[in-house]
């Protein structure tokens, strides 16, 4: 997988939004929600979706076996990918700062 990298007109390609203020309770899976756009005017083809930047002790899984491998987005369209996300139970008033990125496979 490679990421879509810089337009060299200085557009993005395609971008990737995570929820601000999720509700997470600790020790519990909580549904967080990440939404790609593809900023291209063609598709972006075999689009998958990943977290990262968890802090220790946090779990992410995919709410749906392959629910972040997008297939085909067409230019301006959006696809979500839900998430479930498991704070630690020692985790009461942490926020975690996650991040999510795309990749495409060529």
């Amino acid at each position: 997988m490679t990421d879509l990298g810089a337009d060299p007109a200085g557009a993005g390609r395609g971008s990737v939004t995570v929820p601000l203020g999720a509700e997470l309770n600790p020790g519990a899976p909580g549904t967080f929600v990440t939404t790609f756009t593809n900023n291209e005017t063609t598709d972006a083809a075999n689009v998958g979706v990943r977290l990262h930047g968890l802090p220790e002790g946090w779990k992410a899984e995919v709410a749906e076996k392959d629910g972040n491998l997008l297939g085909i987005v067409k230019p301006g369209d959006s696809a979500r990918t839900t998430w479930l996300l498991t704070p630690p139970a020692d985790a009461a008033g942490h926020h975690p700062g996650v991040a999510g990125d795309r990749h495409v496979r060529p």
